[in-house]
């Protein structure tokens, strides 16, 4: 085992449901993003909204409605300590845009994810699986990429290239939120002879804070951009 600290795929074949009460080692827990105004008709009517917990964790996961905590000099920091380059320009956004829907040209962006492997531009096995996905790079949950790039690495490691979709999902689920602004996060089928990815808790506190990054975030230097390009509006 490994330890880490387009169009779509046919998700509906291979995407289940999030239960709110789920306790898989891969899911989303966080509890401590701070919420602004009501729930937004962003609760699912399929859920039993009499369980206030519930409910309660069902609002949550609207990003559009987790209050922006990031400072001007956090921003700064982040791109020096992680190298994003001058031809990627960032923001902090206005209080008039919604996160879940960005700018032409922009992308939403968590600082928490840079810990988790990703990076900016994005890196090619990154930008596959997003396009295979049909999601937006923030509309999955850091696990999920710690999952894909813990593969990554492996494969490369063991001289086999590099991990197939198929093989993801050979490995793994991924799990969505309810609401209209979807987050999706991964569950390993740990009845298949053990995770392969192992020491991977859920991570916490990272919604509460994002900004908008625009101009050439979406391929490195020298990648080639053919096809269908990245989503960045969550849907």
């Amino acid at each position: 085992m490994y330890e880490s600290g387009s169009s779509r795929f046919g998700m509906e074949d291979w995407e289940r449901d999030w239960d709110p009460r789920d306790e898989s080692e891969g899911g989303d827990e966080d509890e401590e993003a701070e919420l602004v105004g009501g729930d937004g008709g962003l609760v699912d009517d399929e859920v039993d909204m009499e369980d206030e917990v519930v409910a309660e964790r069902i609002v949550q996961y609207s990003i559009d409605m987790v209050k922006n905590e990031m400072t001007e000099g956090e921003l700064k920091h982040l791109r020096l300590e992680y190298g994003i380059p001058n031809t990627i320009k960032s923001r902090l956004p206005k209080k008039d845009e919604k996160a879940s829907q960005p700018p032409n040209g922009s992308v939403l962006i968590h600082p928490g994810f840079f810990k988790c492997g990703f990076r900016l531009p994005l890196h090619p096995y990154v930008h596959k699986f997003l396009k295979t996905l049909g999601l937006a790079p923030m509309q999955i949950n850091p696990n999920v990429y710690i999952a894909w790039l813990s593969m990554y690495v492996v494969w490369k490691q063991l001289g086999l290239g590099e991990p197939s979709f198929a093989q993801f999902i050979n490995q793994y689920c991924l799990k969505k939120h309810p609401g209209s602004t979807r987050w999706r996060y991964v569950c390993a089928f740990i009845n298949i002879g053990g995770a392969l990815i192992t020491n991977n808790p859920s991570k916490k506190a990272w919604k509460n804070k994002y900004f908008f990054a625009l101009g050439n975030w979406e391929f490195r230097k020298g990648d080639v951009g053919s096809g269908a390009r990245v989503q960045t509006c969550f849907h």
